[in-house]
């Protein structure tokens, strides 16, 4: 993962793919934080042992790749400000400031 600094918040990206079959594939940024969290999963879905791995806590995705040449610097701060702002947003609303 690398790492990018917004108006002063460090976050960490990663690009990734997926196949959509005849269609090409889809390419998108996920956003992490840099604090990390334990998630306790099973090894075989259903069952099997539990397995704790540490990860960074899911921030958010946007739906374009950042190594795009023909989205600028600018276009890609200003995406990602409007993503914390919604995330800024919601932690209001669960903390009880609606407005």
């Amino acid at each position: 993962m690398k790492e990018i600094t917004i108006d002063g918040r460090k976050l960490l990206y990663k690009v990734e793919s997926k196949s959509s079959g005849d269609y090409g594939e889809y390419v998108y940024t996920d956003f992490y934080d840099i604090r990390t969290e334990v998630v306790r999963k099973r090894k075989y879905w259903i069952f099997g042992p539990y397995i704790e791995r540490v990860q960074n806590v899911f921030l958010f995705r946007i739906w374009s790749d950042a190594n795009d040449p023909n989205i600028t610097a600018e276009m890609w701060r200003e995406k990602i400000r409007r993503q914390l702002d919604i995330l800024k947003r919601r932690e209001e609303i669960e903390s009880g400031m609606l407005i």
